[in-house]
């Protein structure tokens, strides 16, 4: 790009702080850095027009836990990195609720409802068995009994076991006005942004780091990398790796009854109502050789799982269409906690949020930022 002296020195003048990534973790490390640093120049910088991940693409849950979610995790991590991740989780959300009004972000305490499918009522018991056990564990981090077992009045007791599991603390929120809040925030404290900005290579100096793209260099004193499920592209030797994950909304439906946030299979479905419509996402578990990537797109063997459980298990006999559907990428690893540490004198990290952006992002950012300070 052929920059004038005027853009050269305004826009991309020597920045002390740059955030590569513009999701939820990004814009929260810019506003702790601006905490911390009033007279700072920061800068974030992201690849798209608009944030590249999960930011703006998931479901929009506010969620910290179904019980058969954790139940897997307690099986794989065991109990003391389980209920740390929960910990954070609910710590994450308070926060996030404490920077947006709930009316800015259409947040919702809907509550969070756990479906089993009656062909396989032993999952369903195991799970209602447990719990006393979750309600006595979290009962430490969340003050107060969360998990109870109400009846099932809204799915036909053929297809969904007549009992569902009730998380009275989880909601429901707008992932765009969520950023949209953010941006507001920040553009208000006079951080920077440079949109359509693909960093290709990052180079660390003894006094500074480059950043380069095929538009412009930017330079800065300390660079946080926000990239989560993208971050190999420019940091290959980072243990974190992408999962896809297919969404799909469907018209309007007349006399809708389903009003909440639902989890299905261990969480690998889950869906919910906007409006009069019904959103439903997840089936990377049906392909996860094939979702393990980070480019956007959508499949026939999830979209059609996708809506056969529309047609079958969530609004049978039910005229509708699909009217959006979209891709999410989210940044996964061997291990379930999330990635937050320096790797050397000038760049940080703070990636790997398993899917539990919207609960942790606001807090990792935080947490990111303070590391680099």
């Amino acid at each position: 790009m052929n920059l004038s002296y005027w853009e050269a020195d305004t826009f991309v003048k020597r920045f002390d702080f740059a955030i590569i990534g513009s999701g939820i973790v990004g814009l929260n490390a810019a506003l702790r850095l601006r905490e911390i640093h009033p007279k700072s120049r920061i800068v974030v910088i992201e690849r798209g027009s608009l944030p590249s991940g999960a930011s703006t693409k998931n479901a929009g849950f506010a969620c910290f836990g179904s019980i058969s979610e954790l139940e897997d995790d307690l099986k794989a991590w065991g109990e003391p990195e389980t209920l740390a991740t929960v910990d954070l989780r609910w710590r994450g959300l308070q926060l996030l609720r404490s920077i947006h009004p709930d009316k800015s972000i259409d947040y919702n305490s809907v509550g969070g409802k756990e479906v089993f499918t009656a062909a396989k009522p032993k999952i369903a018991e195991s799970c209602f068995d447990r719990i006393d056990f979750w309600n006595r564990e979290l009962k430490n981090i969340v003050g107060k009994d969360v998990y109870s077992s109400v009846e099932n009045t809204e799915f036909s007791p053929h297809q969904i076991h007549p009992q569902i599991l009730y998380n009275r603390y989880e909601g429901v929120l707008h992932p765009g006005k969520l950023i949209e809040s953010l941006y507001g925030i920040a553009i208000r404290q006079d951080i920077h942004f440079l949109f359509g900005h693909d960093v290709e290579e990052v180079h660390r100096l003894e006094c500074k780091v480059v950043l380069k793209s095929k538009a412009f260099d930017v330079e800065s004193s300390q660079v946080l990398f926000a990239t989560n499920a993208f971050t190999k592209r420019l940091l290959p030797e980072i243990e974190v790796e992408p999962a896809r994950n297919q969404v799909v909304v469907t018209s309007e439906i007349p006399g809708l009854q389903l009003q909440g946030a639902y989890h299905l299979d261990r969480g690998y479905f889950y869906f919910r109502n906007i409006g009069n419509r019904i959103l439903l996402g997840g089936g990377r578990h049906l392909d996860l050789e094939g979702e393990a990537t980070d480019e956007f797109g959508n499949t026939p063997i999830i979209l059609n799982r996708l809506k056969q459980l529309l047609d079958e298990v969530i609004i049978p006999k039910t005229p509708y269409k699909i009217e959006h559907t979209w891709s999410g990428i989210l940044g996964v690893g061997k291990q379930k906690s999330t990635l937050i540490k320096r790797l050397d004198d000038r760049t940080c990290i703070g990636v790997r949020m398993g899917g539990m952006g919207v609960a942790i992002g606001s807090i990792v950012g935080r947490e990111l930022a303070d590391l680099c300070s």
